[in-house]
């Protein structure tokens, strides 16, 4: 269960009803046990994701970096040559 939310409700039960069985409360743990494992990994994914992100952006500034020193250093060198 995510951190932020309450856990749902208990609902009153009696031990005539499915959900009040050993069954019924051994299906529900488990089910509950499903869930924790499955917003784990969706928060495992949201993290890789969020990296990926993060690396591809590094590298958009990296390139832009790249090609304002090209311009500049092309920018330098026709200066060096009109002043010949």
């Amino acid at each position: 269960m995510a951190a932020n939310q309450p856990p749902p409700p208990e609902r009153h039960r009696d031990s005539t009803s499915p959900a009040g069985s050993v069954a019924g409360r051994a299906r529900t743990a488990q089910l509950r046990a499903r869930i924790a494992a499955l917003e784990q990994a969706l928060d495992q994914e949201r993290k890789r994701r969020q990296a990926v992100i993060a690396r591809y952006e590094r590298l958009l500034d990296e390139r832009a970096r790249t090609a304002n020193d090209d311009r500049s250093d092309r920018d330098a060198g026709l200066l060096d040559r009109l002043r010949r």
